[in-house]
């Protein structure tokens, strides 16, 4: 149910119930690492110190946003990558959130103000980027969970 409300922001039934017929799909090894790099730009925020309910969100969204990394770039949408963040999601998120410290930044490969300045091809390139991608989804999730009151699913 977080996917539903934190990161598609609806809980459709039948899109529930594919989240969950999903999670059978093994990852790729280089996106489980994805994830794990990406987890280190978050260490300690928001008060969550074992990160393992926020890791094992992201990866069960990766294998249902892409099935596991198959779907580089949405069919008819613009989410990228094997979480599927869509560029206006990462730009939102690197303005308002406050989540795009220097740890996410040497992840990313530039600073937060390099990156919002990227050209949209640009940018749907580095979203591309299986660590640059988990970062977005990780923020995406700690950002909703911050407004709507549900920090705690990840302590």
């Amino acid at each position: 149910s977080l996917w539903g409300k934190l990161y598609q922001t609806e809980s459709d039934p039948e899109k529930m119930k594919a989240f969950e017929e999903h999670q059978s799909i093994q990852l790729p090894p280089e996106i489980e690492s994805a994830v794990d790099t990406a987890m280190t730009a978050f260490a300690g925020d928001k008060g969550i110190t074992d990160q393992s309910k926020l890791r094992s969100q992201v990866i069960a969204t990766i294998k249902h946003e892409s099935l596991g990394g198959k779907y580089k770039r949405q069919l008819n949408g613009p989410a990228i990558g094997a979480a599927q963040v869509e560029p206006e999601t990462a730009i939102d998120i690197a303005k308002t959130s406050g989540l795009i410290g220097k740890k996410a930044e040497k992840i990313i490969g530039m600073s937060k103000d390099k990156f919002l300045g990227l050209d949209l091809a640009s940018m749907e390139n580095l979203l591309e980027n299986h660590e640059v991608n988990a970062v977005f989804a990780t923020a995406k999730y700690l950002q909703a969970a911050t407004a709507k009151g549900e920090l705690d699913a990840f302590k």
